[in-house]
Order: C-alpha cells, then sequence, then structure tokens
C-alpha cells in the first residue's frame, strides 16, 4: 500500500516541438496529476507554450538547474513553479507512479 497522496508525476523533457509526445502526455492526464519539465522540456515552460500547459489546470514545475543551464530563468511564466532537486525528489515520492515522456 502506497502512501502517496496524488496520481500521476509526468516529467517531459522534451521541447513542445515534439507534438505526439505532448499529445500523448495530455491524453493520460487525470485529476491529481502533475507535469515536472527537465532538460530542454524547461523551454515549454516560457511563452505560449506555458500557457498552454497551465490550462490543463494540473500543477507545472521546472527544474531550476535545467532553466539556469539554458539561461531563460527570465523567461520562464510566473505560474510555473520552478524547483530545486530536492523538492523534485520530494515531488516523485508525493505521487503513485511518475511517467517520463522521453
Amino acid at each position: 500500500m502506497s502512501d502517496s497522496i496524488f496520481e500521476t508525476l509526468h516529467i517531459i523533457n522534451k521541447t513542445s516541438s515534439h507534438t505526439a509526445l505532448y499529445a500523448d502526455c495530455f491524453n493520460t492526464l487525470l485529476p491529481g496529476d502533475a507535469i515536472v519539465l527537465i532538460e530542454s522540456g524547461v523551454f515549454s515552460a516560457c511563452g505560449q507554450q506555458a500557457n498552454d500547459l497551465l490550462k490543463l489546470q494540473v500543477p507545472l514545475y521546472a527544474l531550476v538547474i535545467d532553466i539556469q543551464a539554458r539561461g531563460i530563468a527570465d523567461s520562464i511564466n510566473s505560474q510555473v513553479s520552478c524547483i530545486d532537486d530536492d523538492t523534485f525528489v520530494s515531488l516523485a515520492c508525493q505521487y503513485k507512479k511518475s511517467i517520463s515522456w522521453f
């Protein structure tokens, strides 16, 4: 039995130009899910891509170290929760399962 309180943590490491990947992810989203953007996926926390993701009405997170590595900190949508590695691990422990979209 799991002590997790949320459903699925979706981890995306690709840019939104990978439309099939994003569509597949969106089609599986359920209430209680969340999305974490890592690696090149953090570009989707900027501009219209972020607005589109926020419309899904699930928590949206982006990994700070990847944001900094790409020099886009000033471009991140203010409604995206920027998280560090420790918070990422904590989130993974709070969800019943995780799916990596690579």
